[in-house]
């Protein structure tokens, strides 16, 4: 009997010893976080690369890019300038083609409606604006002549209102060696002091000077 519990006490022990062996080969040990500083690289909007806590900045590419973009906007901006001028021309024009003249006429030279040789001649023309808008482009006169010893001044008005007429003052010479009893045709014709404009209205008027 005594040697049943002996051999008991034996076994027990050996279990014993057996299961502390087993658990001391058991790896308890925590996976180890594979962290190398950090795998993760990010490139921000600026140019810059972040990995882990090192930063390399490319400000040298990031600034020629804003000057490029830079450029190509200034160009737009002088190609809508020149289209701006362009419809400002047209606009003009478009205004002064509503203009017509009428009813030259010499009304006094050297004292009274005769133009001689060597006198000064004021004359007038008639300008209407058929438009229902104002003009203040500018709208004027100019005069040509078939004889270059008879001259005519143009004149500009600051402008003229819509649906109106207006009587334009002008001056005109007459050298003293022009023969008594030549015809001299002068062409009045509508101008507008800024812009040049081709085609605008115009009327014509012949004088004897005598």
């Amino acid at each position: 009997m005594m040697l049943s519990k002996f051999s008991f006490s034996m076994g027990f022990g050996l279990v014993a010893a057996a299961l502390l062996a087993c658990e001391s080969t058991v790896d308890t040990s925590e996976p180890e976080d594979d962290d190398d500083g950090g795998t993760t690289s990010a490139v921000t909007s600026g140019g810059a690369t972040t990995s882990g806590n090192t930063t390399t900045g490319q400000s040298g590419t990031s600034s020629s890019s804003a000057q490029t973009t830079g450029a190509g906007g200034g160009d737009g901006g002088a190609g809508q300038g020149g289209e701006g001028e362009g419809g400002r021309a047209e606009m003009i024009c478009a205004a002064m083609e509503l203009l017509t003249l009428s009813d030259p006429v010499v009304w006094e030279a050297g004292g009274d409606e005769v133009w001689e040789a060597g006198e000064q001649a004021s004359i007038r023309v008639t300008m209407t604006n058929q438009s229902f808008g104002d003009n203040f482009w500018y709208p004027g006169v100019a005069v040509t002549t078939d004889n270059p010893l008879v001259t005519v001044s143009g004149n500009t008005l600051f402008g003229i209102f819509g649906a109106s007429s207006t009587e334009i003052d002008l001056v005109g010479q007459a050298d003293p060696s022009v023969p008594p009893g030549t015809e001299v045709e002068l062409t009045f014709v509508v101008t507008s002091l800024n812009q040049p404009c081709e085609d605008l209205a115009t009327t014509t008027l012949t004088v004897t000077i005598e």
